[in-house]
């Protein structure tokens, strides 16, 4: 009988032997040498960074806004304040010229006219019309203002009053009183 021979690298084993087992090695991954502080391993690119945040520009609008609310509201309030007191003071400038008048102060009835009507109404006038007037009506008992309206426009504050001058005899008149101011100061810019 014959002993089976080992196979030779030179050829392959005879028919129903199995192969001939060769060693095998471990496995081992390529070395790569550090490019990025990295151990051995393939190199990867550095992380990208994160992307620069946006300011948060709202609470700022938000603030913004509010303070020019508070500033409207101000300004608002105080037009209105000024107004209000401005037909207040009117009301008084007539109010004092109504009284100079009644008394026949015509010198501080005078007083009471813007500089163009003073420049044209002397006292004597002023006498003469209240005078016809007291002969018609009576004495002067009081006025009452039905409405007012004020406008300023390029520097020029000007006021409308409807009054109602009402006499002593129980006679009344509708009158309807232009103001001005000068120098802050309400003035009659026509004749009542």
């Amino acid at each position: 009988m014959e002993t089976p021979q080992p196979p030779t690298p030179q050829g392959p084993p005879p028919y129903g032997q199995p192969p001939p087992q060769q060693p095998q090695q471990p496995y081992t991954a390529p070395y790569y040498p550090p490019q990025y502080g990295g151990g051995g391993y393939p190199a990867q690119p550095p992380p990208m960074p994160p992307p620069p945040k946006k300011p948060v520009r709202w609470p700022i609008v938000v603030g913004v806004l509010l303070v020019g609310l508070v500033f409207a509201g101000v300004g608002v309030a105080q037009a209105v304040g000024a107004l209000r007191g401005s037909s207040d003071d009117a009301r008084e400038v007539v109010g004092h010229y109504y009284t100079a008048l009644s008394a026949h102060d015509w010198q501080t009835a005078q007083g009471d006219l813007d500089a163009q009507l003073r420049a044209q109404t002397p006292p004597a006038t002023l006498a003469a019309t209240w005078t016809q007037r007291e002969a018609a009506y009576g004495m002067f008992q009081r006025f009452d203002v039905a409405g007012y309206a004020i406008n300023s426009t390029n520097g020029v504050t000007t006021a409308k009053l409807t009054t109602t001058v009402r006499y002593k005899s129980g006679a009344s008149e509708p009158k309807e009183i232009n103001l001005i101011k000068e120098n802050g100061v309400w003035k009659l810019a026509s004749m009542p």
